[in-house]
């Protein structure tokens, strides 16, 4: 398995996340992990600008997609954790498809045949895994993390209200 992975977050669980649902919580756990991370990305080690990504696993039998980890990367590993907006940012032109493919072969080590290979097992699994009606569950890792039930609770609405609803961000927000 590569060190930096082509994320396949299905389309019908886009925007349901911890961040989503709460900005101010969401800030206290994305310093944690940089902290935890002593600032440097937790793949490449770069220092500097980092963003907080979500891990998740899933639960096939059950339909779910629960939060396993929140990790600190740096903007390039975290482009191309998500590698399907990262390809609305190569067409609007704020991101570089080139840049994207140099990251990821240095960081693993790899060729561009490599990438394109692991880009398209990526994709097949984004297409099978948006076939799932997914209940989306950051109740165990709030738990582990040691918030209190209310906050768990309060969460845990919040996101069952948006997979009722659907997300109301467009993905170029991001």
């Amino acid at each position: 398995m590569p060190r930096l992975a082509l994320d396949a977050i299905p389309q019908t669980t886009f925007w349901v996340n911890l961040r989503t649902a709460d900005t101010r919580l969401w800030d206290i756990v994305r310093r944690e992990a940089y902290r935890r991370a002593d600032n440097r990305c937790v793949v490449c080690h770069a220092a500097g600008i980092l963003h907080a990504h979500e891990v998740w696993a899933y639960d096939w039998d059950a339909s779910v997609q629960w939060l396993y980890a929140v990790k600190a990367l740096c903007p390039m590993c975290h482009a191309c954790q998500h590698i399907q907006h990262t390809a609305l940012r190569v067409a609007e032109g704020t991101l570089t498809l080139d840049a994207v493919v140099n990251h990821y072969c240095n960081v693993n080590g790899c060729t561009e045949a490599d990438f394109w290979q692991d880009h398209l097992a990526a994709y097949g699994e984004y297409l099978f895994r948006s076939e799932v009606p997914w209940v989306v569950s950051v109740e165990r890792w709030l738990r582990e993390e040691g918030y209190d039930e209310n906050t768990v609770e309060r969460i845990k609405g919040v996101i069952h209200r948006r997979l009722a609803d659907g997300p109301d961000v467009d993905i170029r927000e991001y």
